[in-house]
């Protein structure tokens, strides 16, 4: 069979595991109770914090002091400290209980179902479904696996931290297909360095920020972040005769739970290429045909 077919089957067998509809909150992004909206104290540096494994605390709004980033008398310990923050847009209340049920429901759900479920997103597209639409409607871009620190009782401490074991950063791979499907918007599938050197979409104005080709290709997380950032950007001005409203807000992140039952599946079948040789799993590409059980099984009286 070959790999041309092969890739075909699994694309079909992909796009059947995934949700395009408005229910998946991966496409509609709801800011609600049961969501922290935040934002960082320092956007590349509080990123750059958090991937290296470093804890951020996360602060209400209402006592988060906007001056206190400036102040002059601060050691350099303390701004390192003030920077690895995230402000939550909600009252001191609303973070300890929204905090609370979220760090309970993520950690029943990875015991029960053995996956991550709490998610960081970094970076939403602002987008409506059509020219007429008045509805705005939210979709992370990129998406980030983390954990909230165990809090003592009547604690206000607050922090989150990356719970990958091994790549940190995932694409919204619902978004990248519902945009192309319904509005023909082709974004890089991936963050290698290389995809978006070849990203080939025509831009208006040159964007010094795209240039890749001068640089080392060994990129930080954070770079790799913001060079796909860049792209999303690039490719929603190229389109924005036709989606005039739409817009990527880098600073608007949000922590809520996403449901990735389907989406391990949908990850674990990018894997069949590299074992499509394997009898087992050549038969099933086929089509089943030809399959033979493997043993005979004797049923136990």
């Amino acid at each position: 069979m070959d790999d041309r077919r092969v890739k075909r089957r699994i694309d079909t067998w992909r796009d059947r595991l995934l949700d395009l509809s408005l229910r998946n909150r991966q496409l509609n992004y709801v800011f609600n109770k049961s969501t922290l909206k935040v934002s960082p104290s320092d956007h590349l540096f509080t990123l750059g914090e958090l991937l290296q494994d470093k804890h951020l605390a996360i602060v209400s709004s209402a006592v988060w002091d906007e001056d206190c980033t400036s102040d002059e008398t601060l050691s350099s310990r303390q701004r390192i400290k003030l920077s690895r923050t995230l402000i939550a847009d909600c009252s001191l209340e609303r973070l300890s209980k929204t905090y609370i049920k979220l760090y309970r429901e993520s950690e029943k759900l990875e015991l029960e179902r053995g996956y991550r479920s709490l998610y960081l997103s970094v970076g939403f597209i602002s987008w409506y479904e059509s020219e007429t639409s008045e509805v705005e409607r939210f979709c992370p871009v990129i998406l980030i696996p983390v954990k909230l620190a165990r809090q003592s009782r009547g604690s206000t401490d607050f922090s989150v931290i990356i719970s990958a074991d091994d790549d940190p950063l995932c694409l919204n791979e619902a978004m990248l297909r519902k945009f192309e499907i319904d509005f023909g918007i082709s974004m890089p599938s991936s963050f290698s360095t290389e995809e978006l050197l070849n990203f080939e979409e025509p831009i208006e104005e040159e964007d010094p920020r795209s240039s890749l080709s001068d640089e080392s290709d060994e990129l930080s997380l954070v770079d790799v972040v913001e060079r796909y950032l860049d792209a999303v950007e690039k490719t929603l001005q190229n389109h924005k005769s036709s989606l005039k409203r739409w817009s990527l807000q880098r600073e608007l992140w949000g922590m809520n739970l996403l449901d990735f039952a389907k989406g391990v599946m949908w990850r674990d079948l990018s894997s069949l290429l590299d074992v499509k040789d394997s009898p087992i799993i050549s038969q099933l590409l086929s089509g089943g045909e030809g399959i033979s059980p493997m043993c005979h099984v004797t049923p136990v009286e």
